[in-house]
């Protein structure tokens, strides 16, 4: 993607050997816990590996979450996660509009996206859906469709995020290239509703973009009847 940031950490992705991430997980297991969460961007890109390691976390006994591209689950793949203890799957889902998704280099798309929403709840399975709310050639109207198919799907959990833009990254790198300007001065924060890209839309420098992501937080956490901590009643 064009705000990926694999050219600054490595262009390649490494594993640990099932061996030494079994006995990790052996050892926390020996310290009281039974449910990790596996920190990889992309859990299932290597099939042969994922199986593998499904197949012998089923006799630890535990349960667990991961993260992935909706490009890269299928049945065996959903079958076997279930199996040994997988109950969410966060998601990169970005945008739910094509043109988006291709302007920020995604390689994926909308139909591939509810495809994989369907057939992960179809096991049973827990989506953590994550969107990036100001991507290039986003608008309003764009972000707006990606909660009203949040909604549809009833993904269990969904976060929207501002754009950050990494030194580094082709986005930071070549932004006219994505049409959009990035300001340098603010920091590096996506939790945020302030975003150091501004692609046209949301405003003359960005200046609708907190109010507006905070509507978009505020109506999902309405929808699914939530609320953060410090917010909700102490007897709920």
């Amino acid at each position: 993607c064009c705000f990926c940031t694999k050219d600054i950490l490595g262009k390649r992705q490494r594993f640990h050997s099932i061996d030494r991430t079994i006995k990790e997980i052996k050892l926390i297991k020996d310290s009281g816990f039974d449910s990790i969460y596996f920190m990889d961007d992309h859990f299932t890109s290597d099939k042969k590996r994922t199986l593998e390691l499904t197949r012998r976390l089923k006799k630890l006994n535990i349960t667990y979450r991961i993260s992935t591209r909706t490009d890269k689950v299928d049945d065996e793949i959903l079958k076997a996660l279930k199996d040994s203890g997988c109950r969410s799957i966060g998601l990169g889902l970005e945008h739910m509009d094509n043109e988006v998704l291709k302007a920020s280099n995604k390689n994926n798309t909308v139909e591939n996206h509810i495809k994989a929403i369907r057939l992960i709840h179809k096991y049973g399975i827990k989506i953590r859906g994550c969107f990036i709310v100001n991507l290039p050639r986003a608008t309003k109207k764009t972000a707006l469709r990606c909660l009203k198919i949040a909604k549809q799907e009833n993904l269990e959990y969904a976060d929207f995020y501002v754009l950050v833009c990494y030194p580094g990254t082709p986005l930071w790198n070549h932004p006219e290239q994505y049409k959009c300007k990035i300001n340098k001065r603010y920091g590096f924060n996506q939790t945020s509703t302030i975003s150091n890209v501004d692609n046209g839309n949301f405003g003359k420098d960005n200046e609708d973009l907190p109010e507006f992501i905070e509507c978009i937080r505020n109506d999902w956490a309405k929808f699914k009847e939530s609320l953060c901590p410090w917010k909700a009643k102490k007897d709920a």
